[in-house]
């Protein structure tokens, strides 16, 4: 019986390839975020609140986050109640153009 041999590698790639000079970037950085609930999130406010549940935070936050990149870890790190805002501090990446 005969047998047929296939092979699995990828086909050389006859061009070249280019180099692309970009660079990761880590920055460490500080945000304030209403914590207080906009008119179309106030679904997801406390009962009786106009403050956002914690799942709701967490999303609103890390949406803020991701417009100055993709964030590897964030903590709050302080609630100013007469403001109604909270301090996040996080890390975040993003490539340098």
């Amino acid at each position: 019986m005969p047998v047929s041999l296939v092979s699995l590698d990828k086909p050389k790639d006859s061009r070249p390839k280019q180099k692309v000079n970009r660079k990761m970037q880590t920055r460490l950085i500080t945000l304030q975020v209403p914590i207080q609930a906009p008119p179309s999130e106030l679904r997801s406010a406390l009962p009786g609140s106009d403050l956002l549940r914690s799942d709701a935070l967490r999303s609103h936050i890390e949406t803020q986050l991701a417009t100055h990149g993709d964030p590897l870890r964030w903590a709050i790190t302080a609630i100013d109640t007469d403001s109604q805002t909270a301090c996040v501090e996080a890390v975040v990446t993003a490539i340098a153009s």
